[in-house]
């Protein structure tokens, strides 16, 4: 049994989008805690997350 790339370029060409939304989220998560611990040590009162550029 041999396996066909070609389905899977497809698949991974389809997938290139949704990855840099994802990407960019989960980001923004992982900072999360950093910039709350941040916000709290210089007395901000700011809730919002800076989204990557």
């Amino acid at each position: 049994m041999m396996l066909r790339p070609e389905p899977l370029t497809e698949l991974d060409a389809w997938l290139t989008p949704c990855r840099r939304l994802w990407r960019r989220h989960l980001d923004l998560l992982e900072r999360a805690p950093a910039e709350e611990k941040s916000r709290e040590r210089d007395g901000s009162d700011s809730s919002t997350l800076t989204e990557p550029t």
